[in-house]
């Protein structure tokens, strides 16, 4: 389930109480998007992730998808290690390479053809 996409901008007690009545409804987790600037707005998949797990003390989290090629591995590992250590098995990382914002890729420093090349 994608929760509504300014959730966490409500602030921490509305989306603590979404996130509770989603888990009380039986959903089994909650999903998370990525984007730099996708059409001059976004939420940085991680960031967005490591929030909703500590407003919940048990849901998992799904990233779907995450856009790895405009990250360097490196820092995008040791955050997920970082984020292992705060909520335990309770983030299923889902990575992609994205295609709908072009100019997003573009921003990043990114070949928007070769993004997919290793």
């Amino acid at each position: 389930m994608f929760p509504p996409f300014d959730l966490l901008e409500r602030g921490d007690e509305p989306a603590r109480a979404f996130l509770a009545q989603a888990g009380d409804a039986g959903i089994d987790h909650v999903c998370c998007g990525d984007h730099v600037s996708f059409a001059g707005t976004g939420f940085d998949g991680l960031v967005q992730a490591t929030a909703l797990t500590l407003l919940h003390p048990t849901l998992p989290i799904y990233s779907g998808v995450y856009l790895l090629p405009l990250r360097h591995p490196v820092l995008v590992a040791r955050q997920l290690s970082d984020i292992s250590r705060l909520a335990p098995r309770r983030l299923i990382f889902g990575v992609g390479v994205g295609d709908e914002d072009r100019r997003e890729v573009s921003i990043c420093g990114v070949d928007p053809a070769t993004r997919a090349c290793g």
